[in-house]
C-alpha cells in the first residue's frame, strides 16, 4: 500500500499496483530533504527532481509487523503507470532482507 500526502493535509492509501501519475496531482513530498548551510550531504535522503522530496510512503506486512519505507525514486512510465525504485549497492542484492 502506498500513502500519498496532499497539500490539504489529507493522506490517501493506494495499492502499489494501482498507482498512477494522476494520484500525485497536488500531492506534497512525504519527506522533505533538509539541509544546513555548509552541509555537504543530505543525510542519506535523495530529492525528487520535480518535488524536492520523496513522493510517497509504502507499507507492507512482513511476518506479524507492518513495515514502512519511503522509496528512493518513483518512475513514471509512458502508459501513466508508475514504478517504485530503490537504490542499493550491488553486493547487497543477494541479501533476502534487501530483496
Amino acid at each position: 500500500m502506498a500513502s500519498i500526502r496532499y497539500e490539504d493535509g489529507a493522506v490517501r492509501e493506494v495499492p502499489v499496483r494501482q498507482l498512477r501519475l494522476a494520484d500525485f496531482t497536488e500531492s506534497k513530498p512525504w519527506r522533505d530533504v533538509r539541509s544546513v548551510h555548509g552541509m555537504t550531504h543530505h543525510s542519506g535522503k535523495y530529492a525528487c527532481a520535480t518535488t524536492g522530496g520523496q513522493p510517497c510512503r509504502l507499507a507492507a506486512r512482513v511476518g506479524d509487523r507492518v513495515q514502512h519505507h519511503v522509496p528512493d525514486f518513483l518512475l513514471v512510465m509512458c502508459s501513466g503507470t508508475v514504478r517504485v525504485v530503490n537504490v542499493k549497492p550491488a553486493d547487497r542484492l543477494q541479501d533476502p532482507e534487501v530483496v
